[in-house]
């Protein structure tokens, strides 16, 4: 008897703690919402009974703004690049491509110094202080002291030497056009008629004129005076003359161009024993001297392309082309080229829907937005809305990725070296941990460093957009504990 009441003893005592264990599990919520005007921002939050975060981890949706976006996979593109070639002369190259081969170059050559402020055929006084004598092997030129280009006064050292103080540093103007933006600025200033021959105080002079608006100086077959951009460029001045090929050799190039990729290596580039250039096994047509600052500039062009047309169902905003048509779920999205009022990015809409991104700052639709993506319900469509045949997503395209792994930041390398997105996150995360997601937004500023301070609390975070993220964390803090309540 003894032993039966106490086993009775024992279950009562037992169901007693069960009934009594009012011990609050944790608990998990989730929330979504715009972010930094372009991303769907997903939160999730573990808290614990006493309504601490104790677990966090932040990471955000692509847009069609980036996922759209299929430059490169379709299209036709085109680029321009400037560079110091030959020594002497700044080169120009066009590359022309349907994707990413080349289908068309153009290459032409502007003259500098050495070519324009060359007097010959011209009176010049004796002992005239504007202009410099220079004694060759067989002969003597005369040059022009002073050249303007682009507002800029270049004075002459003596051969191939025109000096100009830039950014506090005296430079040579051959020098000068190595980097590939001051050939450009260059280029273009011969494009514009601001090229001259000038006085010491730079304005132009009264009777000298550059070497090619002198008709006797012109190598091509009509040896007519120049005008305009026709004065400084070898293509209508008849370089090479008689005694060389010019546009032979350049046309040589363009043949080479046409069908690449502009990728080969020019450290294996080299002259074969009958003078013709070698390029990692491939013999080319070309034969000139300083090939490799050809082929150079003409990469800075295919590198630089932007798309200039594309198929119907795609459109050009800005330098890139987008995919016209995302289906998300059961709607299909019509995209349009974009204005300041979205901050020049394109707009999707669709039935009921102005511009997705303005959609998706409610959280419901943010979150209906990230499940899609999840569930393999967002993709580049047709007008029907099938999926697309051969678009794929910017992620699928340029990372080969697939799935949900497509959309998120975290798995594409976003910000890449320039940008430590990670990072951001991380700050984020250590300070919602141990929070009650309480801090008041309205006393929220960045301090002199770019830090923000809410309060007394002085964050980690340096974030434009820090609000956005916070208010996703809040929303699901507040799941959280919806979740906890509801057990």
């Amino acid at each position: 008897m003894k032993k039966v009441l106490s086993v009775f003893l024992a279950l009562v005592a037992v169901v007693t703690l069960v009934a009594c264990d009012n011990t609050v599990k944790p608990s998990t919520g989730v929330g979504y919402g715009l972010v930094h005007k372009h991303y769907v921002g997903k939160a999730t939050l573990t808290v614990d009974g006493e309504g601490l975060v104790t677990e966090a981890k932040l990471d955000e949706y692509y847009l069609p703004y980036n996922i759209a976006n299929v430059t490169g996979q379709v299209g036709t593109y085109k680029g321009v690049a400037y560079g110091l070639v030959h020594k002497h002369y700044v080169g120009m190259v066009t590359i022309t491509t349907d994707k990413d081969v080349v289908t068309d170059a153009e290459i032409d050559e502007y003259y500098l110094p050495y070519n324009l402020a060359n007097l010959a055929n011209q009176t010049v006084a004796d002992g005239a202080t504007d202009a410099v004598s220079v004694v060759g092997a067989s002969s003597t030129t005369v040059y022009a002291k002073y050249f303007s280009a682009g507002g800029t006064l270049w004075t002459s050292k003596g051969a191939n030497a025109w000096f100009a103080t830039i950014d506090g540093k005296e430079v040579n103007i051959e020098d000068w056009v190595k980097t590939p933006a001051n050939a450009k600025v260059y280029a273009e200033a011969c494009d514009n008629d601001k090229i001259f021959i000038a006085n010491s105080d730079g304005t132009k002079h009264a009777s000298y004129k550059t070497q090619y608006e002198i008709a006797a100086n012109n190598a091509n077959t009509d040896n007519t005076a120049k005008t305009g951009v026709a004065r400084y460029l070898k293509s209508t001045t008849g370089y090479g003359g008689t005694r060389w090929d010019w546009q032979d050799a350049m046309d040589k190039l363009v043949d080479l161009f046409k069908g690449s990729k502009m990728d080969a290596n020019l450290e294996d580039a080299a002259i074969n024993d009958d003078g013709f250039w070698n390029v990692g096994g491939v013999v080319t047509d070309s034969t000139l001297v300083d090939f490799k600052d050809y082929y150079t500039v003409g990469v800075n062009a295919y590198k630089g392309r932007v798309v200039i047309s594309g198929p119907t169902d795609t459109f050009i905003d800005g330098t890139k082309l987008y995919a016209k048509y995302v289906k998300v779920g059961d709607v299909l999205f019509t995209g349009s080229t974009g204005s300041s009022a979205t901050d020049g990015t394109p707009v999707y809409s669709a039935s009921g829907i102005t511009d997705i991104e303005q959609w998706v700052k409610t959280p419901a639709n943010a979150k209906a937005y990230a499940e899609a993506c999840d569930s393999g319900n967002v993709f580049l469509a047709t007008s029907a809305g099938a999926k697309h045949a051969s678009y794929k997503t910017y992620y699928e395209f340029a990372n080969n990725l697939t799935g949900v792994s497509q959309f998120l930041k975290s798995t594409t390398g976003y910000g890449g070296t320039k940008w430590d997105w990670k990072d951001a996150m991380d700050k984020l995360e250590k300070l919602f941990k141990g929070s009650k997601m309480n801090l008041n937004m309205a006393d929220a500023d960045t301090n002199d460093d770019g830090f923000w301070v809410i309060g007394d609390l002085t964050t980690d975070s340096t974030l434009v957009d820090f609000k956005d993220y916070y208010a996703v964390g809040l929303t699901a803090y507040n799941d959280a504990i919806a979740n906890r309540n509801a057990k």
